[in-house]
């Protein structure tokens, strides 16, 4: 693997942590106000984000 690759899965990784800090932000919120609906929505846009990303 070259330095070049590493550096770009970094960044890959680094980005995909701080979007699903945000879907769990919001997926706190919405259970917080019991609207458990909602929060499972993003729960399950937050697994389909890691597995495009594992791909």
């Amino acid at each position: 693997m070259s330095s070049n690759h590493n550096t770009d899965r970094y960044k890959q990784k680094k980005e995909i942590i701080e979007e699903l800090d945000f879907y769990k932000s919001i997926i706190l919120k919405k259970m917080d106000i019991d609207d458990f609906n909602s929060a499972l929505i993003k729960i399950e846009s937050a697994l389909t984000l890691i597995e495009e990303y594992q791909t």
